[in-house]
């Protein structure tokens, strides 16, 4: 019984084990098997740009293509025979409900004939109103007078009342009562003395809560400059530091390989071309000059100076595969520069962010109090 479970788990093992070796296998073709590439643009001296970017990998089981015509991208890519992805921009848009001839119909058709309007000319008579002779309801039931009256009545009346008693008191000679208006004259200092002061308190309230504001703006101000010159000071030292400077070396070494795998090994073309600016024009020329080794004999490439053109075809190929590129980034991440430089900045970031929480609640608390 034993020696048949040993055995069945001896076959079980085995099978295991080849699975993992398939495996293996398969991941180490995904990082050797090479990506190849192909470009190929066109332009001739009337017509548009035209151009097409072929790429296949593994064997040709996954495949991509993007195509530049008339102005549109189109780019799709597939696996064996099913499509992965596809995507063209800019997308077309919808076509409109209605054409132009059938919006003028349909607005022919909504809009009323021209008889229908009254236009009002200086030359037209205007039409007698049936009811001009009758009164409205508003103008029958309130007139100009009552409604005076109404809003205004109150004010009247008590003024008239005070003019006749002052009046009644003239004609009977007797003099009006002057202690009520002292008394009334001492209740009218006593609520200015009061409205004073109430006044002035609140116009120094203003002014403390003025300053204060001044004041809480000016820390933040001040508190904001002496963050940004900690900044500046701790960017500085970094960039100046030997580490930065080692570890900038490692990092464009590494890019340079990189950028040489990627760059096609075989360049055909036959161009003419020309910038508005002839500095620019100089400059394409002057990197044709220093890659002029990838192109192949009968290539051609002919700068114009004094006229803005590009025309003629172009073809490039290339080959690259995913296990150097992932050695030079591997080098990269593991140089001890680049990682000492790397935890500098995550611990600064991570003390910028807790000083930051921590400021933000004191002032939640300020304000709070």
């Amino acid at each position: 019984m034993l020696a048949v479970i040993l055995k069945i788990l001896s076959v079980i093992g085995i099978v295991l084990l080849c699975l993992l070796g398939l495996i293996l296998v398969l991941l180490l073709l995904v990082l050797v098997m090479p990506v190849k590439y192909r470009i190929k643009a066109s332009k001739e001296s009337e017509g548009e740009l035209n151009a097409v970017f072929r790429l296949t990998y593994f064997f040709r089981i996954v495949r991509a293509l993007a195509v530049y015509e008339s102005k549109k991208v189109s780019v799709t890519v597939k696996v064996l025979r099913f499509k992965l992805f596809s995507m063209e921009f800019p997308e077309e848009s919808p076509e409109s409900e209605f054409s132009d001839e059938e919006f003028d119909s349909f607005l022919e058709d909504e809009l009323p004939d021209e008889d229908d309007f009254q236009m009002a000319t200086g030359n037209d008579e205007p039409e007698e109103d049936e009811t001009a002779g009758e009164t409205s309801p508003i103008e029958s039931e309130v007139s100009d007078e009552e409604l005076h009256n109404d809003l205004f009545g109150d004010d009247e009346e008590t003024s008239g009342e005070n003019e006749d008693v002052h009046s009644e008191e003239d004609e009977s000679g007797n003099p009006a009562d002057t202690d009520t208006d002292e008394e009334s004259a001492d209740e009218d200092a006593e609520d200015g003395d009061s409205c004073t002061d109430e006044g002035s308190d609140g116009f120094f309230d203003r002014i403390s809560g003025l300053k204060k504001k001044i004041k809480c703006k000016y820390r933040a101000f001040y508190d904001k400059i002496v963050k940004v010159r900690s900044e500046i000071r701790y960017y500085r030292n970094i960039l100046n530091s030997n580490e930065f400077v080692y570890a900038l070396r490692v990092v464009k070494k590494r890019l340079k390989k990189i950028l040489k795998l990627i760059l096609p090994r075989r360049i055909k073309c036959d161009l003419v071309y020309g910038f508005s600016s002839p500095d620019m024009t100089g400059k394409v020329y002057g990197l044709y000059c220093l890659i002029r080794k990838r192109f192949v004999k009968g290539s051609r490439v002919v700068p114009d100076f004094d006229n803005a053109v590009f025309e003629g075809f172009i073809e490039a190929k290339g080959h690259f595969n995913l296990i150097s590129i992932l050695h030079n980034l591997v080098c990269i991440v593991l140089n001890r520069n680049c990682r000492k430089i790397y935890r500098s900045l995550k611990h600064h970031r991570n003390r910028s962010d807790h000083s930051s929480d921590s400021a933000k609640e004191s002032k939640e608390s300020e304000e709070a109090a």
